[in-house]
């Protein structure tokens, strides 16, 4: 029963360690703007390479958010909303 008792108690440790680093460390916490767009490009690639094209055009959205001025990434968008379309039609 000890065991148990311990094992019951660790997500409210882990919970309350969690909540004092979070607001000791708060920059530990965050993303930068270039790792969120980073991620999301790389996301974009994994899902376009593996055929799901809605995900991918998720992605390349929120790419495109964080350059609305960026003419590749629009055309990108555009080639992956093809692909959705194409296979919306079969």
């Amino acid at each position: 029963m000890l065991v148990m008792a311990i094992n019951n108690q660790q997500p409210m440790i882990l919970a309350v360690n969690w909540s004092t680093l979070r607001t000791n460390y708060p920059d530990l916490f965050t993303i930068g703007k270039q790792d969120n767009e980073h991620w999301h490009q790389i996301q974009a690639a994994q899902t376009e390479h593996a055929g799901n094209w809605e995900a991918a055009a998720f992605h390349l959205s929120w790419v495109a958010k964080l350059h609305p001025d960026d003419t590749n990434t629009a055309a990108h968008i555009t080639r992956v909303t093809e692909h959705i379309r194409q296979a919306s039609a079969k």
